[in-house]
């Protein structure tokens, strides 16, 4: 634990130190932005329980004059509205979990009668800035939690593995049925062109394949490449499975 003496005799104070120490005071006691981490979530309501990621720290005089510093942890905020990207009727999810980083704001006036569905009454306390009325935006993310593989030139809409991304000249979608199988991509271009793809084969090409064996085979009016076939259907199946 930090301890410092302050057995000193101070500087005559003067009105600018007093103006600043008034300063310093009001921004201690103001709830602006915090940086929070989810606890749980309430999908019916959208809301959530958070905590905040620091703590406060007070400086606390003992009876010798020495001076300590001791840390003093938020309360844990409940109830707090999440921010749903949305307008109209059309709204954008997202599966909310305990762990999640946010930025929790806080509403410069009580907003409880306005959560209730009252958007034009007078506010139920006279409440500034505080604890209470939290807002939270889940999205910020620290440097170790930051997104791997971030495309920088394409819109994505990501999870777990599956990926949808809208690109200048075509629409992609990954799709991770299962670790065998791999990834399977479906690519729709600006030429007008679709493409189905998993880890092995590409859909059209192995449809193409296929015709093709079963011509040769069929040339000669009686099918003699029947080993093949059996491939060539293994190929397209596995776009299934």
């Amino acid at each position: 634990m930090a301890t410092q003496n302050i057995n000193i005799q101070p500087s005559t104070a003067e009105l600018a130190d007093l103006g600043n120490l008034w300063m310093k005071q009001v921004k201690l006691d103001l709830n602006c932005h915090n940086v929070g981490t989810i606890e749980s979530f309430d999908p019916v309501f959208q809301t959530a329980k958070v905590s905040i990621n620091y703590t406060k720290a007070y400086l606390k005089i003992d009876d010798v004059g020495n001076a300590n510093v001791l840390p003093d942890v938020y309360p844990v905020l409940v109830d707090c509205p999440c921010i749903v990207v949305g307008g109209g009727s059309g709204y954008l999810s997202f599966p909310i979990e305990p762990g999640d980083e946010c930025l929790v704001m806080f509403n410069d006036r009580d907003m409880d009668n306005w959560y209730s569905g009252s958007s034009n009454s007078i506010t139920a306390t006279g409440r500034l800035h505080a604890f209470t009325d939290a807002i939270v935006l889940v999205g910020l993310r620290s440097r170790a939690n930051a997104i791997m593989g971030y495309d920088g030139e394409a819109v994505t809409l990501s999870y777990k593995g599956n990926k949808f991304k809208l690109a200048e000249d075509k629409l992609t979608v990954d799709l991770t049925p299962a670790p065998s199988s791999g990834v399977i991509t479906f690519e729709y271009t600006s030429e007008g062109k679709l493409a189905i793809k998993n880890a092995t084969a590409e859909f059209v090409a192995a449809l193409v394949k296929l015709f093709d064996d079963v011509n040769t085979a069929t040339a000669g009016g009686f099918p003699v490449l029947m080993p093949t076939y059996a491939v060539d259907i293994l190929a397209l199946k596995s776009f299934q499975e």
